[in-house]
């Protein structure tokens, strides 16, 4: 329901255009971590993302030390000491282009391309 009084909020009419900006402006800051000045942020990321791997393989490895007993199901399937992934990286820049382009394709459906463009390309 729409209303004509203006000191009342109603979200019925307000929320589409608020969900419009506010993913146009996210596109645009995620856009912002691929430009020369904000490469500094994006290195932080980058090295944040590395970080969060090799504490999440040693709590892994941890547990697995720790436990004196290991099922005969965990031994069948393999689960043995995790390993850092090389390609983590990658894939959270390749998410991050992947998420502007979405947030891009909401805000301005008739600029969205559905070949994909630079998203797609996994540096």
């Amino acid at each position: 329901r729409y209303r004509l009084d203006s000191s009342q909020f109603s979200p019925g009419a307000t929320l589409p255009v608020a969900v419009l900006v506010l993913s146009s402006i996210l596109a645009e800051v995620l856009a912002a971590l691929e430009s020369a000045p904000f490469s500094l942020l994006r290195m932080k990321v980058m090295r944040r993302v590395e970080e969060l791997d090799a504490d999440m393989v040693k709590r892994h490895n941890d547990r697995l030390e720790h436990a004196k007993h290991r099922s005969k199901e965990d031994k069948e399937r393999g689960i043995d000491e995790a390993k850092e992934d090389p390609g983590l990286v990658a894939r959270v820049l390749w998410n991050i282009r992947s998420v502007v382009r979405f947030l891009r394709s909401i805000a301005s459906p008739q600029g969205a391309s559905p070949q994909g463009g630079e998203a797609d390309a996994v540096p």
